[in-house]
């Protein structure tokens, strides 16, 4: 039986660990049984563009030059053929795509992928990683204050979990034909999880050897970060942008900057209450949706915060800076520590190495 297991995220659920490790691990793989398509990394792009009605819409694709709607359908063609020719050709029988914005396809979108699917494969999976919601906004924050956003810069639009629309329609596919496995819904936290690692919980659920984790280069990607690297990252981003109002980058940031702050260690970053609120009560019908859906309440798998009344969206970015300028002394100490630590690692790698 040829058998496709498909990974839809969601996001902020370990998804970038999982590819790394089994785009780079595809020889133990193979040996195992499975085929993951080497096309890229994250297939978001490949089967988010071979699919969706509007290909040239996706950031990426912008990026790259596909700018209208010719130039979208002419990439979306190349994209099915490459994922097509992997579902038939692949020498194993049990193939793995992974990419969380697959889970973002419309419903008419999402059945004409399986139903293209279906011609090549005997039996889909559907796996879906379902992260907490408190959890969820904090780490979406935590991303993109990394990734270069500033206070005023930050929409609560990412802090969104969409869990109805990510995964309502693959629960409601009719199982008649029997093509298509009922979706896994798999909790993303650490007590939850095979080994408390999103690795090794998607192995399990795609019927691996138990032995083959143990054969597999772990890539490890996205940890948590401390508080003091967020502070410092958001300090920068509204300094010196690492973006241009265009979106490209700017020159002037020096681009170690980011990376160095992430060596700092400290608590960790931990996003103000009344923010978490906000959006907690923002997404209230579908985290009911999700929890529904699961059969579990949210609050028996991860705890609640302190109480705090929702703010008003324009109040956010105030609020977050509060929250990150008051450095205490011993994170000033740790910041210090770090950047003597740098700077001697740089002054070695600058001297002549003997003849």
């Amino acid at each position: 039986m040829r058998q496709l297991f498909l990974h839809v995220g969601m996001h902020k659920t370990g998804t970038s660990s999982i590819q790394e490790t089994l785009h780079h691990n595809q020889p133990v793989l193979a040996e195992a049984g499975y085929a993951y398509l080497d096309q890229a990394i994250n297939h978001s792009r490949l089967v988010y563009s071979a699919f969706a009605e509007a290909p040239q819409a996706l950031p990426a694709n912008r990026r790259a030059g596909i700018a209208n709607a010719a130039a979208g359908a002419v990439f979306a063609a190349t994209c099915r053929d490459q994922l097509l020719a992997f579902l038939g050709e692949a020498k194993q029988d049990r193939l793995i795509l992974s990419g969380e914005a697959i889970s973002l396809l419309g419903d008419a979108e999402t059945e004409a992928m399986l139903q293209a699917f279906r011609a090549r494969v005997d039996r889909i999976m559907v796996i879906g990683f379902v992260r907490p919601p408190r959890s969820f906004i904090v780490s979406a924050y935590q991303q993109r204050i990394r990734g270069g956003r500033s206070g005023d810069t930050i929409s609560g639009r990412f802090a969104r979990p969409q869990y109805r629309r990510r995964f309502e329609k693959y629960l409601g596919v009719d199982q008649g034909n029997d093509c298509l496995a009922k979706a896994v819904l798999q909790v993303y936290a650490r007590a939850e999880l095979r080994r408390g690692c999103s690795i090794a919980t998607l192995l399990a659920l795609v019927g691996a050897p138990e032995d083959l984790y143990g054969r597999l280069e772990l890539r490890q990607q996205n940890a948590a970060v401390s508080r003091l690297t967020i502070a410092l990252c958001l300090a920068a981003n509204e300094a010196v942008p690492m973006l241009r109002p265009d979106g490209s980058r700017n020159p002037g940031r020096a681009a170690g900057l980011a990376p160095l702050f992430e060596r700092l260690g400290g608590p960790r970053f931990e996003l103000p209450a009344a923010i978490l609120e906000t959006h907690l009560h923002e997404h209230r019908e579908d985290i009911a949706w999700m929890e529904k859906a699961l059969g579990r309440r949210f609050a028996d798998i991860e705890p609640s915060g302190p109480a705090a009344a929702p703010l008003a969206s324009r109040d956010v970015p105030a609020v977050l800076r509060e929250a990150l300028s008051d450095l205490d002394g011993d994170e000033l100490r740790q910041l210090v520590a770090g950047l003597n630590t740098y700077l001697l690692e740089a002054d070695v790698a600058r001297r002549p190495r003997p003849s």
